[in-house]
């Protein structure tokens, strides 16, 4: 395709002028903006936007008109390479910021290399993808996956393969053309990224350190923070009740309670929604199961999978991100505790509180979003605790739920990472391992877990990344040995896809 040459006019003032100034051709990177009427406009091809294409779709006012000089504003297109750079502050030639009502985005593209699901390694680099291959991220569909690339997802601030073109006015412009720009479609933001992270406890004994007026997440979550907070929205578990009210289930061996001040922490490091339908939801019985529910309301949090009765218990979480519809399901199915808990114990009724643990039910409310076209999560707390991989019956269960229409499943309950696996062009995240675990005193391969990314695009899971963490008796922190802890969850997830 040969250089597009683009001439504005707009008010002309050509008599002002002696001479007009000729551009030098418009790369993918930079422009020249020499201060001119009538500038000549070169756009040289990008091989996938077509700039007369652009016009010819969306055309221009019709008392504008396009000439080869003296014109008092110029229409630029400018391409930029790199996720998260904004615009400059001052154009090129030390010119004042343009103005926001002057610019456009007007094409954005991730490219991605491909891998197979279960392929090792984890993710390359920057120069290894490039070698191997780039395609649009669009195009890729499990069970391939979008490999990550220099540890990050397409649509995180920093990625390599990001480009997209700015349509902006250089000068004085009338206010049709201005209305013009306004008025094009809006260019979606991006993919999705959705966090994801396993059970969460704070231990009684180390929560008064974060009533402490210097304290803050970090305190928990150490240097993991920047991580949590880079998402669109960050999931996670809420193993136990938020209340200082409530007398300990006598029938439970193990009872966990937090104050509000833990949760505010979760919130503060980056939690966005905490799923409360796991084994120690009643720990501390009504009183406290209520103010958890009020206390995740009050910060701002979504929530599933709890409620005052089964309607509010089985409904769906749903938000809008980036254009993108979800609906946000939990569930548990754990077995039966030692002193004979089971999920019958904690189950919501029509008229009563407490948790969804009806797996058929589950699947109709999946069937009915679906249905809507939004994309569904279920979060399930099932599975045995501390083995490494899923029990045929957990298999099923997980599979049934993509069945019905779920897109994405989110295990926990078994305190150790578990595997992941595509299956009919979802994904299955087994057991997201613990993550907050702090003065549980864990053994080493329960401490070791991860942070799970999922890079969401059309409606279809088309990448993940896990950056693995230690998750310590005093705190979080990122996994120092990163390699190792990549190729052993690699290896979980080869073993369920073979």
């Amino acid at each position: 395709m040969k250089p597009t040459r683009l001439l504005l006019a707009v008010r002309p003032r050509a008599a002002l002028f002696t001479a007009v100034l000729l551009l030098t051709s418009l790369t993918l990177l930079g422009l020249s903006c020499a201060k001119a009427p009538g500038i000549r406009l070169e756009l040289s091809d990008s091989g996938w936007l077509d700039a007369q294409a652009f016009l010819a779709a969306h055309p221009l006012p019709p008392e504008l008109r396009i000439v080869n000089e003296g014109s008092a504003a110029t229409l630029r297109f400018r391409s930029i390479l790199g996720e998260g750079q904004a615009a400059p502050a001052r154009n090129d030639c030390g010119l004042d910021a343009l103005p926001p009502s002057s610019l456009r985005v007007i094409a954005r593209r991730y490219l991605a290399h491909p891998l197979a699901f279960a392929q090792g390694p984890l993710g390359l680099s920057a120069a290894e993808a490039a070698a191997g291959g780039l395609v649009e991220l669009s195009s890729i569909e499990p069970p391939s996956r979008a490999a990550p690339i220099d540890g990050l997802l397409p649509g995180q601030a920093g990625y390599p393969f990001a480009e997209r073109v700015e349509l902006y006015i250089d000068g004085e412009a009338p206010a049709s053309l201005l209305a013009w720009l306004a008025a094009l479609p809006e260019t979606p933001e991006g993919p999705t990224l959705l966090g994801a992270v396993g059970d969460m406890i704070v231990h009684r004994l180390f929560q008064p350190a974060i009533e402490k007026p210097s304290a803050g997440p970090e305190l928990y979550f150490g240097d993991t923070l920047p991580i949590l907070r880079s998402y669109d929205y960050l999931i996670g578990n809420l193993e136990g009740p938020v209340s200082t009210r409530g007398t300990g289930n006598p029938i439970k061996k193990y009872q966990f309670r937090h104050t509000p001040a833990v949760l505010k922490a979760f919130a503060d490091a980056g939690l966005d929604h905490a799923a409360f339908a796991n084994n120690h939801t009643l720990d501390f019985g009504l009183d406290a199961f209520y103010d958890t529910l009020d206390a995740i309301d009050a910060l701002g949090l979504g929530r599933s999978g709890a409620g005052r009765n089964l309607a509010e218990a089985s409904a769906p979480y749903e938000l809008t991100l980036k254009g993108q519809e979800l609906s946000i399901f939990a569930i548990a199915r754990y077995p039966v505790e030692s002193r004979g808990y089971s999920p019958a114990h904690a189950a919501a009724g029509p008229d009563s509180p407490g948790i969804l643990t009806d797996p058929a039910l589950l699947r109709r409310r999946i069937e009915e979003e679906s249905a809507r076209g939004r994309f569904v999560v279920v979060i399930a707390h099932a599975g045995h605790e501390y083995v490494p991989r899923p029990i045929p019956e957990i298999k099923a269960l997980y599979r049934s739920f993509v069945d019905a229409g779920a897109d994405l499943v989110l295990g926990g309950h078994p305190h150790v990472l578990q595997g992941m696996e595509s299956y009919k062009g979802s994904t299955i995240a087994y057991s997201l391992g613990n993550f907050i675990f702090i003065g549980l005193n864990e053994d080493p391969p329960a401490q070791r877990s991860g942070i799970f990314s999922f890079v969401i695009d059309g409606g279809v899971v088309r990448g993940y990344n896990v950056v693995p963490v230690r998750a310590g008796n005093e705190r979080t922190m990122l996994d120092p040995g990163i390699n190792a802890a990549e190729s052993y969850f690699m290896g979980l997830v080869k073993g369920l896809n073979e």
